[in-house]
């Protein structure tokens, strides 16, 4: 295994600054960090070192969004415009359902935020507030080229999504968040603010070019994303994934296969509710993921249930301004990471596939 993780990236840490690698088999976990924290920091980063996760997040929001349903506090399938005043602009094709699965037809991101993007072309919402937002939200059109039900990957929706359980929850977000999800699973390193005694630890961003840049703080996108954690968080937040236990079934809600073979989603054959999905080794044995980049930092975390295998990966460096959040040098690496250690394990049962991920996912 460690062979593997260093084959796939090694030649990664000469363009980047720290690395850090988590992989879970059937509950054992096992690190690995490379490169150095920073450029007076040579340390290599360690299971407690803190990244910023970027899209990670919203996997999160979507277990929420399974929960509330569950609960019956709201249906998957009522328009959105009925849960707020900001949202009685919507189109009623737009439901929590259309947002969780990116088939809204909202944009990748509001379109009256291009306005920052010559002060950050990376993260222009750094800049945007709610009043930015709110004013979107009364003013949306749906565009013609972004028809409902055709797949576009949108930190628009799940910006929505995070408001509108705000809504029905009655707490902001991340309260909400740590009290249903964080705290019960003791992921005390992940969190949306960066009180002092966390940024100590937190990895220095880097960006694309190795220079150095600000840390993400979405305060209006937090249903996006946002998140900063550990390895060592996420690898515990992959295992309830995995097996959920009986107060976290509803986990599994996000897991199912909702629009495969759509187009859109460049990297992806098919999301469930806040994960991407691969075939590789057919629908028997499916791949789910999902990566996130800031200006700063690259992440990914990626499981397969039937083989008890899932794999985070961490770095300090951000993406290309031309790579979008499911096709990043670390989601590639950790898609040829999980693919080796999926089929490993078919081997073991007697099982053996050849796995046919997108080009694009080749190292």
């Amino acid at each position: 295994m460690q062979e593997l993780i260093q084959s796939v990236i090694t030649p990664l840490t000469k363009k980047s600054k720290s690395i850090h690698v988590g992989i879970t088999l059937e509950g054992k976990h096992s690190y690995q960090g490379f490169g150095s924290l920073s450029d007076n920091n040579k340390n290599p980063p360690d299971l407690y070192t803190l990244y910023e996760t970027g899209d990670i997040g919203k996997t999160v929001t979507a277990a929420l969004l399974a929960k509330t349903i569950r609960e019956g506090k709201a249906p998957y399938h009522e328009p959105i415009s009925s849960f707020g005043w900001e949202f009685t602009n919507l189109p009623d094709e737009i439901t929590p359902y259309t947002l969780v699965t990116h088939t809204s037809g909202m944009p990748f991101m509001p379109t009256n935020i291009k306005r920052y993007l010559l002060r950050n072309y990376k993260n222009p919402h750094h800049y945007y507030n709610d009043e930015d937002w709110i004013v979107y939200l009364r003013k949306y059109k749906t565009k013609q080229k972004s028809k409902v039900d055709d797949l576009h990957y949108s930190h628009t929706g799940y910006a929505v999504l995070g408001r509108f359980l705000e809504r029905i929850w009655e707490e902001p977000f991340e309260i909400l968040a740590k009290k249903l999800v964080m705290s019960p699973l003791g992921l005390e390193d992940t969190t949306l603010t960066f009180p002092a005694e966390k940024l100590k630890r937190i990895a220095p961003p880097y960006n694309y070019q190795l220079k150095k840049t600000h840390l993400d703080r979405p305060s209006t996108f937090q249903g996006a994303g946002g998140w900063i954690s550990s390895t060592a968080d996420l690898l515990y937040y992959l295992e309830a994934h995995l097996s959920p236990s009986p107060a976290f079934a509803y986990f599994a809600d996000t897991h199912g296969i909702k629009e495969k073979g759509r187009k859109g989603i460049k990297g992806a054959e098919g999301v469930s509710r806040g994960w991407m999905i691969v075939f590789p080794f057919g629908e028997k044995y499916p791949v789910h993921f999902i990566s996130g980049s800031t200006a700063g930092s690259q992440c990914f975390i990626g499981w397969c249930k039937p083989a008890h295998a899932g794999i985070v990966i961490c770095s300090n460096k951000g993406a290309k301004r031309k790579e979008t959040p499911t096709r990043t040098e670390i989601s590639a690496a950790g898609l040829a990471i999980i693919r080796e250690v999926v089929q490993e394990r078919l081997k073991e049962r007697g099982i053996f596939r050849t796995p046919e991920l997108p080009a694009s996912f080749n190292i």
